[in-house]
């Protein structure tokens, strides 16, 4: 109809989704000259919107820095100087990964811990600031592929020049989820491991461990200790990732986590006194078969969902906007042609970074035999005296740059 304020849309390309994703294609495709518009389906917004970690390895935070995020992202972001394995029995170290200036002077970016709600803030003012409109009255309900036409809840729909789907998994088994792309990810995995997500103070506060990023591992299960900042600054928060290799129990998560540290070394011990914990759903569902259709594009978990090591998922994401991005880019009218060589850049990757998460925490959670006394003394003398092979091992991961290249 003539003079519908919703015409001008066939020159935009539409983002649904408003996660980490999303935010930084939205931006990206801005940057790069691209008229976007972002629509938050909330679905993002409420798994974002807390005071839990996350953790960006050097991948994903130089994605943020070629944004422009540099200065914004360490006002409100935690960086570590050193990542850990350590035995949850005895604390004996097995392992040590420097992190800090050395990840800066080797990568190029740091790794860092930040709170979702404050890298939510940070990519929404970015967006603000781009002056990309962003629609979050009415929720996006289904895309069409072919047409690239957005179905609102409101009934309307509305033809974009391109779509990119980062809304990841749908809300619930009976949605019609985004577009056929999403209906057609198997998301129940058999015996997928059981996470749960705590929070607690360190008991001996006089100690900076603000500077160590632990990962203790045990039989059948790894814990993850992210140091955090109290804003009153009298204690030293901490929030634990439980990964049991097992079958989610009837206890509560607090149950099933202080029964587990209260076995362990007495640090991981003593955090069971002021401990609040929850069951976390690990959607491990396999790396999409096809990651665009048409007219539209998937990226981040809406492809390759969470990774085992949840800490993988969100540079993950950052790649995939800064490639698709890219893609888009070279096209300018038709930004959907880049689509296949999105796909076919990203898709390796996904499976790679799916393969390492799976064959790691089957290395990390072995149970006692003699596999694992060998794992862990060859862990101990390669940490100590060929430091160099274990980074060596690592740089395909943290070294990646999609700033430069695609390879």
């Amino acid at each position: 109809m003539e003079g519908d304020p919703d015409d001008g849309r066939l020159s935009e390309i539409a983002v649904v989704g408003a996660g980490v994703a999303g935010t930084a294609l939205a931006i990206a495709c801005r940057q790069n000259g691209l008229a976007v518009r972002l629509y938050d389906n909330g679905t993002d917004a409420q798994a974002q919107d807390d005071s839990r970690l996350v953790e960006l390895t050097a991948n994903g935070t130089r994605v943020l820095h070629a944004l422009g995020l540099k200065e914004s992202l360490s006002r409100v972001a935690r960086f570590p100087s050193f990542a850990t394995l350590r035995s949850s029995r005895t604390g004996f170290l097995l392992g040590q990964r420097p992190l800090g200036p050395f990840s800066e002077a080797r990568y190029g970016a740091p790794c860092c811990l930040v709170r979702a709600a404050d890298l939510r803030r940070l990519l929404l003012d970015a967006v603000q600031d781009e002056e990309i409109p962003v629609e979050t009255a009415v929720e996006v309900t289904d895309v069409e592929t072919a047409s690239a036409t957005i179905r609102l809840a409101d009934g309307r729909s509305i033809p974009h020049l391109a779509v990119a789907v980062a809304a990841g998994r749908p809300r619930n088994a009976s949605a019609p989820g985004l577009s056929s792309l999403l209906e057609s990810r198997n998301w129940q995995v058999p015996d997928a491991p059981t996470l749960i997500r705590a929070r607690s103070f360190r008991s001996d506060p006089d100690r900076d461990h603000g500077r160590f990023l632990n990962t203790w591992l045990g039989a059948g299960f790894a814990i993850v200790e992210r140091p955090d900042t109290d804003p009153e600054g009298s204690r030293q928060p901490v929030e634990l990732l439980v990964v049991l290799m097992a079958t989610r129990g009837e206890e509560s998560a607090e149950t099933a986590c202080r029964s587990l540290l209260g076995g362990c070394h007495p640090h991981l011990a003593g955090l069971t006194q002021n401990l609040q914990a929850v069951y976390e759903e690990l959607p491990v569902a396999p790396v999409a078969s096809h990651w665009q259709a048409g007219r539209v594009a998937m990226l981040g978990s809406a492809c390759h969902a969470a990774p085992v090591y949840p800490e993988l998922e969100p540079s993950a994401a950052l790649e995939d906007a800064w490639i698709l991005s890219r893609m888009m880019e070279r096209w300018e009218d038709e930004p959907h042609q880049g689509f296949v060589e999105y796909e076919r850049f990203r898709r390796g990757r996904a499976e790679r970074l799916r393969t390492f998460a799976s064959s790691e925490l089957a290395i990390q959670t072995m149970r006692p035999g003699s596999a694992r006394w060998q794992r862990d003394l060859r862990w101990s003398l390669t940490s100590r005296f060929l430091p160099e092979i274990v980074l060596e091992r690592l740089d395909w991961l943290y070294g990646y740059d999609c700033i430069r290249g695609f390879a």
